[in-house]
């Protein structure tokens, strides 16, 4: 099993690793998202599968299409201009990179080193719903299709994107036989990398300011990640893996100060997001249509900078409709078409779900008052540290919060199920995005606090020192 885990864990991280590096360096967050890009790989050929063949093939097809691009960046810089030397020794960025790397992973893994030597089954959602999707896409095409339109399979939400099923899948086609205890490692890897690259996320606001205290922050909020999913980060279930990308991408793409880099590990982040899960399928295009209000309207207006910018955010919105688009052509029946939860369904009117709704959100919520205080302060305190240090305004992230928050609850007041058995076997669940949220926000506003009063110091020793 261990052989097997770490040849699948290989499979994802190496084929974008090298490409990332060369455009990129061998960063800390770098590193981290290799595997979430494999992933992304992987629901991508999950998709293709839908056309003909099985998602290893595909897999590497998209594989050896980014090793393609690779050998290209490369000829393009030699034959380019002389591009300047990094000013950081080569042996010090690769110490930093592997101390920040092992200080964010062996934070976010202290939360569930316990439960998960214990784990001794998949829990039901894992396997009726990703194990079972995962099962069709190992067998091909053929199957998957007649599998995706049987009304019998209308309650494992077969119109679930295919990320995480994918991924799997992959990784069972390596070894030629389906395991679920592989699956449920592998996910828990998957949710293990997202946290640290959230953590990386946060660590990097400061830049190379402060670098030992911002790596620290960082592990907090990997540590507070996989604690707040708790069991959800062992047990094969893939809301922990839509949550806390979205949050990295915010972070990124919206808090970092504006460039190439940030802006395309926020791509990846939110694209991780929105293949997992229909709600970060909508977090993710609240952050990603955010993200280029603000790259559109405040770089400056050269032309290679909007069109790399549309070049992205258009792929981005391409591959995120894929999936829907695809289901639909296929006819994918819904639950609610096969009446496969009508003991679920619900009469009540949207007025008498609200009360209920905004109970439960609150519960899990509680913090939201005590941030936003935290935040108003900071905007009044900060926002000349915010500017010096390029970083955007708390206000991107309230977006977030409030846009994605309120489409939740407005899910949950007008869908069709009884609100009190909806609530009760999901809100601990969906909600994780904001929590996640809130935390980065509390956070990034601590560092710049701490960042502020270095810099107070640092000027008043100067003043002193001269007079």
């Amino acid at each position: 099993m261990t052989s097997w885990l770490l040849a699948s864990l290989a499979l994802l991280t190496v084929p974008s690793l090298p490409l990332l590096v060369t455009l990129f360096g061998a960063r800390p967050e770098v590193v981290l998202a290799a595997p979430l890009c494999g992933a992304l790989l992987a629901g991508t050929a999950g998709i293709l599968t839908l056309l003909a063949a099985n998602t290893l093939f595909w897999y590497c097809v998209l594989a050896a299409g980014l090793n393609l691009g690779l050998v290209a960046v490369i000829l393009r810089r030699k034959t380019g201009a002389k591009r300047p030397r990094p000013t950081r020794p080569w042996p010090s960025q690769l110490i930093w990179t592997i101390l920040t790397i092992g200080v964010l992973v062996i934070a976010a893994a202290a939360p569930i080193i316990g439960p998960l030597r214990d784990a001794k089954y998949v829990e039901w959602d894992a396997r009726s719903i990703y194990m079972l999707h995962a099962r069709w896409l190992f067998a091909g095409h053929d199957y998957l299709l007649a599998a995706m339109a049987n009304p019998a399979f209308a309650f494992s939400h077969a119109e679930y994107p295919p990320l995480l099923p994918s991924t799997i899948a992959v990784v069972w086609q390596l070894g030629g036989h389906v395991d679920l205890r592989l699956g449920e490692l592998v996910t828990t890897a998957l949710n293990l990398a997202s946290c640290s690259l959230l953590g990386c996320a946060v660590a990097g606001v400061l830049g190379r300011h402060l670098r030992v205290l911002g790596i620290a922050a960082g592990g907090v909020i990997a540590a507070a990640a996989m604690g707040i999913a708790g069991a959800g980060g062992i047990d094969g279930y893939a809301d922990l893996l839509a949550a806390v990308p979205v949050a990295a991408a915010a972070v990124y793409g919206l808090v970092h100060p504006r460039s190439r880099h940030a802006l395309s590990l926020c791509v990846i982040a939110l694209l991780v997001s929105a293949l997992t899960k229909d709600e970060g399928l909508v977090a993710g295009g609240i952050v990603l249509v955010l993200v280029l209000v603000r790259y559109w309207t405040l770089v400056p207006p050269r032309r290679i900078e909007r069109s790399m910018i549309a070049l992205g955010v258009g792929g981005a919105i391409a591959l995120m409709a894929a999936w829907p688009v695809a289901a639909r052509i296929v006819g994918v029946p819904s639950e609610l078409q096969t009446g496969a939860v009508a003991p679920f369904l619900s009469t009540a009117t949207p007025i008498s779900r609200v009360g209920p709704t905004v109970s439960a959100l609150a519960s899990y919520w509680v913090f939201l008052p005590w941030v936003a205080a935290t935040s108003i302060a900071a905007l009044l305190a900060l926002r000349a540290g915010r500017a010096r240090l390029s970083l955007g305004g708390s206000v991107w992230l309230w977006l977030v919060i409030v846009l994605a928050g309120g489409s939740l609850a407005i899910t949950y007041i007008v869908g069709p199920y009884d609100i009190s058995w909806w609530l009760r076997t999901s809100v601990d669940r969906t909600t994780m995005f904001v929590q996640v949220l809130l935390l980065s926000e509390v956070i990034v506003c601590g560092l710049v606090a701490v960042s502020c009063g270095a810099a107070a110091i640092g000027s008043w020793r100067h003043r002193a020192g001269a007079a």
